[in-house]
């Protein structure tokens, strides 16, 4: 008898499975900057954040 297909999503591969996020607060003008840049980009919200946040980790930049 054939298999029967699984209902629901399938399985993602380990690699794309993301963990919980972060949470940030930012004053008006903090966000209106950010909003601008993600806007710039052309890129969504949270991949904007991800490459951000990623560059910063990977070159080992220390912010003030």
């Amino acid at each position: 008898m054939p298999q029967k297909n699984k209902v629901g999503r399938p399985k993602l591969a380990k690699n794309k499975v993301y963990s919980p996020g972060i949470s940030i607060r930012l004053v008006l003008s903090e966000r209106q900057a950010i909003d601008k840049a993600i806007a710039a980009s052309r890129l969504t919200q949270s991949e904007w954040a991800r490459k951000s946040l990623l560059y910063v980790a990977e070159n080992k930049i220390v912010l003030p």
